[in-house]
């Protein structure tokens, strides 16, 4: 959301590599093929919107479609 809003390529790039981490990360294995990573170092399923699977679904999802997020103005981006 960042990239768009300022149009800088540096942000793209950054963006970019960050999509990649993200589905580099995607676990099939796991119950929402994201888990959390907690302080202590494990990892859990965690569905939730600013930790979790949803809330990296709807990032990927944000970054791959050139639709404006609506799902973000829960969160005063918008």
């Amino acid at each position: 959301r960042f990239a768009a809003d300022t149009g800088r390529p540096e942000f793209d790039c950054a963006a970019t590599d960050l999509v990649g981490q993200l589905v580099a990360a995607f676990e099939p294995e796991s119950t929402f093929g994201y888990r959390n990573l907690e302080p202590s170092g494990v990892r859990v399923n965690h569905p939730g919107l600013l930790d979790g699977a949803a809330g990296v679904s709807l990032a990927l999802l944000a970054a791959t479609t050139a639709a404006e997020p609506r799902w973000d103005r829960v969160l005063l981006l918008s």
